[in-house]
C-alpha cells in the first residue's frame, strides 16, 4: 500500500473468566486466560503532518473516542510531540462483543507509530501507555497465549495451546461490560483463587479438561441481559464442540473445535440470523509487513 506499515489487529477470546470479587477503586479483580484468534482488523500506517484515522469495513467512531486516535495522542505526548500519521482502519471485529478489537486497534496503534516516528520505546514503556487505554491493551502487546490477572492488564506469556478451530457467533446486540458487572453482583472481599491455572495446566499437559478451563463468571449475569447465549452454548456443543462459551463480558460466544472442517459444519447448522465467523487459535502476533 504505497510504502504504508501494516499491522494485524487480532481478536481475543477469553478461555475461562474467573472474577475474584470487587476492588476498593471499583475495578474487578479477575484471572483468564487470553488466546487471540485470526479474525483481524487490519491497520494501515502513513506519514503524514498530522494525525488522522480513516475507518472502513464495520461503522465505528473516526474521531477522538477511537482508541486508536487516543493511542496515537497519548503517544505523541509521551515523545514530546512527533510528525503526524494518516491511519488507515480496516475493521472487521464487532465492537461489543467482548473480543478486545478496539483494545487491539489501540496496541497496534502504539507499536506500528513507535516504529513509524522512531520513538525507540521498549516494551515495558509501551505497556505502561497501553494500560492508561485500557485493561486488555497491554494483553495485545503480547498476544498468543497468555494468563491475565489484576483488572486483566498484568499479562504472563503461556506456552501455545494446540490448534482449534473456532466457531464465533457475534449477535448485533452489544451488552455492556459495566452493565454485565453490575448484575453479576460480586462481593467487594476479593478473594485469592487462582483455580483457572489448574484447569489451564490439565489441559495444557494432558489435553483433557477443556470445557472446564472456558468457564465464564460473567456468563450467567450476560445470559440474563441475552438470553440466547446459553442457548447457542448448548446448540454448539451439541455440533460436536469441545467447549463453548462467552468470550469476556459478552455478547460473542464461541465453540472450540477439533479441526476447520468441523467448525463448519456447525456453522451452517446454525443458519444466518446471526453473524458467525470461522477462525483459528494464533500462536503469536506478527510485527507487521
Amino acid at each position: 500500500m504505497n510504502g504504508a506499515l501494516v499491522l494485524d489487529a487480532p481478536a481475543k477470546l477469553n478461555l475461562g473468566l474467573q472474577v475474584l470479587g470487587r476492588r476498593d477503586d471499583g475495578f474487578h479483580e479477575l484471572v483468564t486466560v487470553f488466546q487471540e484468534i485470526d479474525l483481524l482488523d487490519q491497520l494501515s500506517l502513513f506519514p503524514a503532518s498530522e494525525i488522522s484515522l480513516q475507518v472502513r469495513g464495520l461503522p465505528v467512531p473516526e474521531g477522538e473516542d477511537n482508541l486508536v486516535m487516543q493511542a496515537a495522542r497519548l503517544l505523541a505526548d509521551e515523545l514530546g510531540g512527533s510528525p503526524g500519521a494518516r491511519l488507515v482502519l480496516h475493521k472487521r471485529i464487532p465492537a461489543g462483543a467482548g473480543l478486545g478489537g478496539g483494545s487491539s486497534d489501540a496496541a497496534s496503534t502504539l507499536r506500528g507509530l513507535n516504529q513509524l516516528w522512531g520513538g525507540g520505546l521498549e516494551h515495558e514503556e509501551l505497556r505502561r501507555l497501553a494500560l492508561r487505554l485500557g485493561s486488555d491493551v497491554p494483553y495485545f502487546l503480547v498476544g498468543g497465549t497468555a494468563l491475565g490477572m489484576g483488572r486483566g492488564e498484568a499479562v504472563c506469556p503461556l506456552p501455545d495451546l494446540p490448534a482449534l478451530a473456532v466457531c464465533l457467533i457475534c449477535p448485533e446486540q452489544e451488552l455492556s461490560t459495566p452493565e454485565v458487572y453490575k448484575k453479576g453482583g460480586f462481593p467487594l472481599t476479593v478473594v485469592r483463587n487462582y483455580n483457572i491455572m489448574n484447569r489451564f495446566a490439565q489441559y495444557a499437559l494432558s489435553g483433557k479438561g477443556l470445557d472446564e478451563l472456558v468457564r465464564n463468571d460473567l456468563q450467567e449475569a450476560a445470559t440474563e441481559m441475552l438470553p440466547a447465549i446459553d442457548e447457542w452454548c448448548a446448540r454448539l456443543r451439541h455440533q460436536g464442540a469441545l467447549a463453548a462459551a462467552l468470550t469476556g463480558s459478552g455478547s460473542a460466544v464461541y465453540g472450540l473445535f477439533p479441526d476447520a472442517v468441523a467448525a463448519s459444519k456447525a456453522a451452517e447448522s446454525l443458519g444466518t440470523r446471526t453473524r458467525i465467523f470461522l477462525c483459528s487459535f494464533r500462536s503469536g502476533r506478527t510485527s507487521g509487513t
